[in-house]
């Protein structure tokens, strides 16, 4: 996954947030190599989930909606 994809969450590792029906949901994961902007999963994710890239830059919490998400980025 790209690696922009990952999340900080402070003193819980890394995660990414993760789309489920429509709400951030945040996701531990653990990484392997990371190559060219690419990070291998190897603990966290099945595959075919829908991530949100850059999700510290957007300041997106856990739990919110895709609504509020547009709101984020246009103020």
């Amino acid at each position: 996954m790209p690696k922009s994809a990952l999340a900080s969450r402070r003193r819980r590792g890394r995660a990414c947030i993760r789309v489920v029906d429509g709400t951030a949901k945040f996701v531990p994961v653990e990484t392997g190599g990371d190559v060219q902007g690419q990070v291998e999963v190897t603990k966290g994710l099945q595959g075919g989930e829908t991530l949100i890239s850059q999700p510290d830059k957007a300041g997106i919490q856990e739990g919110e909606t895709r609504s509020k998400w547009r709101e984020n980025r246009h103020a």
